[in-house]
């Protein structure tokens, strides 16, 4: 919303805006610039001063999802979800990737990241990077499959939950919003506003338990 100055005269009264003086804007009111402000003193007061005020850019948060795959498989499509703007508003175009290069078998912490090409001006954003796990071939695999818009919403009194899927048909999906520390078959739903994280990890009785990938909603 436009800057609304606190005005006094030379004896530290406050002035009354459109009794005492008015307030003109001179540029944009809503994106990053400069806005010219110009205090015309009216009735009782004369005179004119100007001063400036600065739109900076918001600071938005791109949260990358964890994920994983069994070893020899190709990688799956990366996702994320972004805090921080202002409804209605893009970051710009968001390419989610993996730094690593690495096939091995194992759990690489923080090689998950986003790029975005086209940024708003309207923004800086900071990364969040995700963990990326490679599993033994023949072990399971969970794959968020909800895409950027359906983890990030205005609220709307309607309850989100995350989607996820097995690789494996006849698997069991479980769910944590405690850190790990208790499973339950029932995807969790989120109504009121907040940020919730949820892990999933998949069972089947003809492979190893997958490892557990989280996301933000």
């Amino acid at each position: 919303h436009p800057w609304d100055p606190v005005v006094r005269d030379a004896d530290s009264n406050i002035l009354t805006k459109d009794v005492d003086y008015t307030v003109s804007l001179e540029g944009d009111l809503v994106n990053v610039g400069t806005v010219n402000v110009t205090i015309t003193g009216i009735g009782n007061y004369e005179g004119e001063i100007g001063r400036t005020y600065d739109i900076t850019p918001a600071a938005a948060v791109i949260k990358v999802a964890d994920a994983s795959k069994n070893y020899g498989d190709d990688d799956p499509a990366f996702t994320g979800t972004i805090e921080g703007l202002v409804p209605g508003d893009a970051l710009g175009d968001v390419a989610y990737s993996r730094t690593n290069a690495d096939e091995a078998v194992g759990t690489y912490a923080g090689v998950l990241t986003a790029t975005v090409a086209n940024l708003n001006p309207n923004y800086t954003y900071t990364v969040e990077p995700g963990t990326f796990t490679i599993a033994p071939a023949g072990s399971l695999q969970v794959t968020i499959t909800t895409d950027a818009e359906g983890l990030r919403k205005v609220y709307d009194s309607q309850p989100s939950a995350i989607s996820a899927e097995a690789s494996a048909e006849g698997s069991t999906l479980l769910y944590s919003v405690d850190g790990g520390t208790t499973w339950t078959e029932q995807n969790p739903s989120f109504t009121d506003v907040g940020t919730y994280t949820v892990q999933v990890k998949a069972t089947n009785p003809n492979y190893e338990d997958s490892p557990v990938v989280s996301a933000t909603i």
